[in-house]
């Protein structure tokens, strides 16, 4: 299969603000007109051909049958219309910038294709097997493909690249997978907290999160039912309905003993600061009780709650990248969004909890915008987690607590590339 090289860079600059540690492109601002659709028979992807969820959205809001796939070249399917093609590029780079690192694709650093190129293979942005009847393959949709990582280089807010480049002569740190790295904008606000007072960052960290808070609002309606669990039990009883066929009965934690702490009892928190009562709770039963890490053996007591009114809270788990790629700009805060419901995620251990200094703080500024709660994944399990700012717009229901047994734990591996000693061509990306 023959593929086109990247063109050939030019130099361009850091851009002005961006956090040291991670030095960004940036060409000089210019007025430009959006382009218009390729010179090439098929400037469409159809649903089909579409793997990833965001693409495949994008698509059907942006598409109709008629438009003929530029990678099956079928024109029976939804297909994004040519006029389209602009975004549906951006959208592609954008998700390869998500899933891959600069060297898996960039022949200079050991690469052994172009961006283009990785579609050809199996990845999670776009089909790549033939189907019955229709070509699917490399060199039939080579023109397109070239095309959705052409030109090279946008200007930094008015495209995304799939290259880091060069700046005055130097090439410019290679790009990461958004997926494998947290956000220079987060841990730029992270580094602040080390050394500032939380009030004395937050206008900065306002100032990120209203470009994000288009995707983030969203409501619980009222009655919707969520979860809470706590390791152990209330008691144990011996019941003997008969002479010879006894059991052991568990009583659950219930009531105080299963919700919110009282404020004077609240340590620290994924979200909240010591002494501020915030109620955990998860969408499913699961989630909850993966939730509190029980090791097997453990008792683990489980109830139920409901909303009482509607909530208005941000969602996390909900930021689609097709909303962000327009530019790299965007994607940037994208990146931002990402790294916080990551973040909010991930369990810390007792002296890891000043980690928890930009969730809090993101908390606090929520709440103040108006925010009733943050919805975010989970990191165990499949379900979701919601932290309610107001306990009380929870209320357990009765006589629904249960306990549960911990009989086992499972973790899924996947083998990753690696390297025991750096041969002369491995470059050094850090961390």
């Amino acid at each position: 299969m023959s593929v086109k090289k990247p063109a050939k860079r030019k130099t361009t600059k850091r851009r002005a603000g961006a956090p040291s540690s991670t030095p960004r492109r940036e060409n000089p601002v210019r007025e430009t007109k959006p382009f218009p659709p390729p010179d090439i028979a098929a400037p469409s992807i159809c649903v089909k051909c579409a793997k990833h969820p965001s693409l495949q959205r994008f698509i059907r809001d942006h598409g109709k049958k008629g438009h003929r796939c530029g990678i099956c070249h079928r024109t029976d399917q939804t297909a994004s219309h040519p006029s389209e093609f602009e975004s549906l590029s951006s959208l592609v780079r954008a998700l390869v910038r998500y899933f891959y690192d600069e060297p898996a694709y960039n022949s200079h650093f050991g690469g052994d294709c172009e961006p283009e190129g990785l579609l050809c293979r199996e990845n999670d942005i776009v089909e790549h097997k033939a189907v019955r009847g229709f070509p699917r393959s490399a060199e039939a949709s080579e023109e397109l493909r070239v095309s959705l990582f052409d030109p090279p280089y946008p200007d930094y807010d008015k495209g995304i690249s799939v290259y880091a480049g060069y700046s005055d002569g130097h090439q410019l740190p290679l790009l990461h997978a958004i997926s494998t790295i947290n956000s220079s904008l987060y841990a730029n606000i992270e580094d602040r907290l080390s050394k500032e007072n939380y009030f004395e960052v937050q206008k900065a960290f306002r100032k990120y999160l209203a470009q994000i808070d288009s995707g983030l609002s969203t409501t619980i309606r009222p009655g919707s039912l969520y979860f809470r669990a706590r390791i152990g039990i209330a008691k144990r009883f011996y019941h003997s309905p008969g002479l010879y066929d006894g059991e052991i009965r568990f009583q659950p934690y219930m009531g105080a003993d299963i919700g919110a702490p009282p404020p004077p009892l609240a340590s620290a928190g994924r979200l909240n600061r010591v002494g501020v009562s915030f109620l955990y709770l998860a969408s499913d039963q699961s989630t909850a009780a993966a939730e509190i890490r029980p090791h097997p053996g453990h008792l683990v007591s489980l109830a139920s709650f409901r909303a009482v009114k509607e909530i208005r809270i941000a969602d996390f788990g909900a930021l689609d990248i097709a909303d962000f790629s327009a530019s790299d700009a965007r994607l940037d805060i994208f990146h931002l969004g990402w790294t916080i419901s990551k973040e909010i995620s991930l369990p810390i251990v007792p002296e890891d909890r000043h980690k928890y200094s930009v969730t809090q703080l993101l908390a606090d500024i929520l709440r103040k915008q108006g925010y009733e709660g943050i919805r975010f994944p989970s990191s165990v399990a499949p379900g979701t987690n919601l932290c309610v700012f107001k306990p009380g717009l929870f209320r357990e229901v009765q006589r629904q607590g249960m306990v549960l047994g911990v009989a086992g734990l499972h973790y899924k591996m996947r083998k990753r590339k690696h390297v025991i000693k750096p041969a002369p061509g491995d470059f050094d990306l850090g961390r």
